[in-house]
């Protein structure tokens, strides 16, 4: 089912069929739980779990106690709202560590912010090729494939451009209509982005017309809602190599239509392939006039007087 389902749907089919009902956020967060690697991932994904269960747990605690449920998780009402009582009191915990880990993901940012390397965020709709652009443009080997989700931490990483050092980061890829509890879960690994000098988003140029335009708005949204505003956005078209001439004009004309609606600031599309390395240079050269050369002009232009 695309959509997430209610606490009632849920628990009127667990009723009817007698089986285990999941909805599709609950679905992405067990994807997210194999991938997850570092402890601040883990974190992130049970608190995202925690608060999307919240809400089903109060509605069995309603059923149990109207009778509608009996037996259900245990003996009933109080053992459903042990369990709660349990889960709440675990998410505040995750809270606070998560809190701490966010603290010192910001003194890592500020700490590559002194340096004064410009910060460029790779990101864009999960499985548009994100990781594989990031591999070739740092020479890292960071796991890569048709699986979805497989970024869930963001990888920092110096590469040189025309003498001038530049950090890329590579983040989590985006969904569509992302729910309120997985942005909160995840939002330190996102503030990565909304800290970025520049944006890097990835789409997939070999989708189908209607899923590139839904896919770019979805992520042009999410970088909304962010806080990734006022600044420069590359749209890297990747997968080029998997469509002919013709089909690559229809998709830049989609694109250049909804920046043009969509985006207030400086954008630029480059279409490549990061799998055949086609265009990259190019792409290293937009970056380094998006930002580095940008940069370079606004500290060596004179005051006015």
């Amino acid at each position: 089912m695309y959509d997430d389902l209610k606490p009632r749907h849920i628990v009127n089919l667990v009723k009817k069929f007698k089986v285990d009902v999941i909805d599709k956020i609950t679905l992405i967060l067990e994807i997210f739980a194999l991938h997850a690697g570092s402890k601040e991932a883990k974190l992130q994904i049970e608190m995202a779990k925690i608060t999307h269960t919240l809400p089903l747990i109060k509605e069995l605690i309603r059923g149990a106690k109207m009778g509608e449920l009996p037996g259900f998780l245990g003996p009933g009402a109080y053992a459903i709202d042990t369990y709660y009582k349990h889960l709440r009191r675990r998410l505040a915990r995750i809270r606070r560590e998560l809190s701490e880990l966010r603290y010192r993901r910001y003194l890592e940012r500020q700490r590559r912010s002194r340096l004064g390397y410009p910060q460029v965020a790779i990101t864009g709709y999960t499985n548009a090729g994100k990781t594989t652009l990031f591999n070739v443009l740092t020479g890292e080997s960071k796991p890569a494939g048709p699986e979805m989700f497989t970024t869930l931490m963001p990888k920092a990483k110096g590469i040189t451009i025309n003498g001038s050092r530049v950090i890329l980061v590579d983040t989590v890829g985006f969904i569509r209509d992302i729910p309120a509890e997985v942005i909160e879960a995840f939002y330190a690994t996102l503030e990565e982005i909304g800290a970025a000098d520049l944006t890097v988003l990835v789409v997939d140029s070999s989708e189908h017309i209607n899923a590139v335009r839904v896919e770019l708005l979805t992520s042009l949204d999410i970088l909304s809602k962010i806080g990734y505003v006022g600044k420069p956005l590359v749209v890297v078209l990747n997968k080029t190599d998997l469509i002919d001439a013709q089909y690559l004009d229809r998709v830049m004309d989609i694109v250049k239509n909804i920046l043009t609606h969509n985006y207030r600031w400086r954008w630029l599309i480059v279409p490549i392939s990061a799998k055949e390395g086609i265009n990259i240079d190019l792409l290293k050269e937009v970056i380094y006039d998006s930002i580095v050369k940008t940069r370079e002009k606004s500290v060596c232009a004179p005051a006015r007087s």
